[in-house]
């Protein structure tokens, strides 16, 4: 019987050994936790503020990215205008490309004259960062129209555009050309006072049309055709683009538009690279199509 109750009691106390190591574990780590609280541990109230200092004040482009890219996907509202501030003068192209995300993705709409102000920046990354903003600030900027559709809207208001895309695309010219162009096309339409803008993908209401009581209309947008030329040191590109205007629900065509735009460029400076004449095509393309654009969204506007 005392072998047996010896033994009983050496089980119960080995538990008691070694519980007492853990508890004092436990409370150690807890202590360690409130003295890192107390002393500052990093947390994302602690690290906005080094982001945007490091942002404007590191002469460093990699760390300034790197800040950038963090204030992105912190979406806080109190940093516009740090990123605002580097959009505007950050001499690397990375930057102010991911400047322009990290304020279209906190999407307040004071941003927006600074990005339409850098719409033809230098670097096409940056463009094309930009533009993306710009579209997103206005997608946010919307109301409610019914069963979930919503569209920016303007008080004073003509005319309601729905943007199709082309099923066919114009002679010699490739994908790319088309999808900026549609993509340029609803950009300016949502920037004139007098359009209210479909949105991309989605079908509009038929009531919901009705009840905004202004003309509903689908304009159609084909780039027919691109030249390239260049003249000693002079480069041109002329773009000729076809718009049809149809009432929308019904298709009957109301305005069939041909319109041509061109760009051109001095060349400074000695010879210049393949890729950088390829580029500097690409932008005369682009701005020769945005001409283009204006003047078939003003043709329009006079319906």
């Amino acid at each position: 019987m005392e072998a047996g109750s010896r033994h009983i009691k050496a089980e119960h106390s080995l538990p008691e050994r070694y519980e007492r190591p853990r508890r004092r574990g436990r409370l150690l780590a807890l202590l360690l936790l409130g003295a890192l609280t107390l002393l500052g541990a990093p947390s994302a109230l602690g690290r906005r503020p080094t982001a945007v200092s490091k942002l404007l004040r590191s002469p460093s482009y990699k760390v300034r990215l790197q800040a950038a890219i963090y204030l992105s996907r912190l979406r806080d509202p109190k940093t516009v205008k740090p990123l605002i501030r580097c959009v505007n003068r950050d001499p690397h192209y990375l930057v102010r490309a991911f400047c322009a995300v990290a304020l279209g993705r906190i999407g307040n709409p004071t941003a927006l004259p600074t990005l339409k102000r850098h719409r033809n920046d230098s670097n096409s990354f940056v463009r094309r960062k930009i533009r993306q903003a710009i579209e997103r600030l206005y997608a946010q900027s919307s109301i409610s129209g019914g069963k979930g559709y919503q569209i920016k809207y303007k008080p004073k208001a003509r005319l309601f555009v729905v943007v199709k895309s082309p099923r066919r695309r114009g002679r010699r010219v490739s994908r790319r050309v088309a999808r900026f162009t549609e993509r340029a096309l609803r950009l300016q339409l949502n920037e004139h006072s007098s359009f209210e803008v479909a949105r991309p993908g989605v079908e509009p209401p038929r009531r919901w049309i009705k009840r905004r009581r202004i003309p509903a209309v689908a304009v159609t947008m084909t780039v027919t055709r691109i030249r390239r030329r260049r003249r000693g040191r002079t480069v041109t590109v002329i773009a000729r683009a076809k718009a049809v205007v149809t009432r929308y629900p019904s298709k009957a065509v109301k305005l069939i538009s041909d319109t041509e735009a061109k760009s051109t460029q001095q060349i400074k400076g000695g010879r210049m690279s393949r890729t950088h004449l390829e580029n500097l095509y690409r932008f005369l393309e682009r701005q020769a199509l945005d001409g283009a654009i204006k003047r078939i969204c003003q043709r329009l506007a006079a319906l």
